[in-house]
C-alpha cells in the first residue's frame, strides 16, 4: 500500500511571498503530495512552533523561500541589506536539522545578502517569480528520480529515531551475521546436512506495517516463500528448496522496526488512531530504514557481496 505514495513536500514563505509559494505547489503537485503554509497546516489553538517540530517528521521534503522582504541594518557598520523574514530562518534550521540540510531547497532573492553560516548549504538564488518555480521543479525532480548532485555525506543523514536503530540492527545482527555466513560451509536442517557453495543474506523491509505485531510479517513471509525457521546462531529463516541446489538463503524482517513505530506514536501522543501526519511519519520512517542499511554495508565492500535488501508489501489479508 504504501510503495508507491507520493512523497509529501512542505513550502515555506513569508506572507509577501505566498503567491509564490502558490505557484511553486500548483508546478509540482502533480508529483508529489505538498502543503503550504497557509493551507490548513497549523492546528488551531496550538503553538506554530510545536506544530512546525512535530509535522516535520511526516515530510520527505521542504522548500522554503526567502524573497527580499525585510531590511536589515548592522549596528556597527550602519550597513543596510535585504533579508528574508526571520520565521524563513527558523524553518530552515528546523527542518534541515531533522530531515538533512540536502532534502531543504533554500531559494532566497538574488537582493538578499546570504547569511555566512548558510555558505555551503542547499541553496538558489532566484531574481523573479518564474526563475524561482522553474528551480524548484527541476530540484524535487531530481530528488524524486534519485539523482544526486554531490555524493553521500553526514548532510544526508536524518535525525529520526530510524537512523539510531537502524545502525543498532546493522552492528548488532547484520555485520556478525555476515561474518558467520561467510564462513558457514554445511548447514543442517531436520537431520540433514547440507554442503554449502553459494549464501545470500535478504534483508525485507516492509512499506508499511499494519498493527504492532511485526510478526506477522515474518510469519507471512515464511508462507509466501516457503521458508523454514531455523538456528545459525541467530533464530532465521531459510529456503530448503536452495539447500537442495547448495545455496543458503538466509531471509530476515527486522523486528526492531516495531521501535521505530511506537516512537513516532510517543512522538505525536497517539493512543488507539492514527493521524495523517503520524502514518506518513511512519512511510518515512520505513523509508529512511531502507535508504541507510545499504550506506552502512558500503564500507564493507566484500560483506556486501552477501547481502540483497527488498521492500516487502506484507501479508494479503
Amino acid at each position: 500500500m504504501a510503495a508507491n505514495r507520493k512523497k509529501r513536500v512542505f513550502i515555506g514563505s513569508s506572507s509577501e511571498t505566498k503567491e509564490l509559494a502558490r505557484n511553486i505547489k500548483q508546478a509540482i503537485e502533480t508529483s508529489c503530495d505538498c502543503s503550504v503554509w497557509y493551507d490548513d497546516f497549523f492546528e488551531l489553538g496550538n503553538y506554530v512552533f510545536n506544530d512546525l517540530i512535530q509535522k516535520a517528521v511526516s515530510y520527505d521534503y521542504a522548500i522554503l523561500i526567502g524573497g527580499a522582504d525585510d531590511k536589515v541594518i548592522r549596528l556597527k557598520t550602519q550597513d543596510e541589506k535585504l533579508a528574508p523574514r526571520d520565521n524563513i530562518y527558523l524553518e530552515y534550521g528546523m527542518f534541515s536539522g531533522i530531515l538533512s540540510t540536502n532534502r531543504i531547497l533554500f531559494l532566497i532573492h538574488e537582493n538578499c545578502r546570504v547569511a555566512s553560516d548558510l555558505a555551503g548549504m542547499t541553496l538558489e538564488q532566484y531574481s523573479d517569480d518564474a526563475t524561482a518555480v522553474e528551480k524548484s521543479e527541476k530540484w524535487i525532480r531530481n530528488a524524486l528520480s534519485g539523482v544526486r548532485v554531490k555524493p553521500f555525506s553526514a548532510l544526508d543523514i536524518e535525525l529520526l529515531p530510524t537512523v539510531g536503530i537502524c545502525v543498532g540492527y546493522f552492528y548488532n545482527f547484520v555485520l556478525p551475521f555476515l561474518e558467520l555466513l561467510r564462513t558457514t560451509t554445511s548447514f543442517a536442517l531436520n537431520g540433514e546436512t547440507y554442503p554449502i557453495r553459494q549464501k545470500k543474506l535478504i534483508i525485507s523491509i516492509p512499506t508499511y506495517l499494519e498493527g504492532s505485531d511485526v510478526n506477522q510479517y515474518r510469519y507471512a513471509l515464511m508462507e509466501t516463500e516457503q521458508l523454514e525457521e531455523a538456528l545459525l546462531k541467530y533464530r532465521i529463516l531459510v529456503d530448503p528448496a536452495a539447500l537442495e541446489r547448495g545455496e543458503l538463503i538466509v531471509h530476515d524482517i527486522p523486528t526492531t522496526l516495531l521501535a521505530v513505530f511506537k516512537t513516532v506514536d510517543y512522538i505525536f501522543g497517539l493512543q488507539d488512531h492514527e493521524t495523517e501526519d503520524s502514518k506518513h511519519a511512519k512511510f518515512r520512517a520505513l523509508d529512511n530504514f531502507y535508504d541507510n542499511l545499504p550506506r552502512l554495508l558500503e564500507r564493507n565492500r566484500y560483506l556486501s557481496r552477501y547481502v540483497e535488501f527488498r521492500r516487502y508489501d506484507g501479508p494479503d489479508y
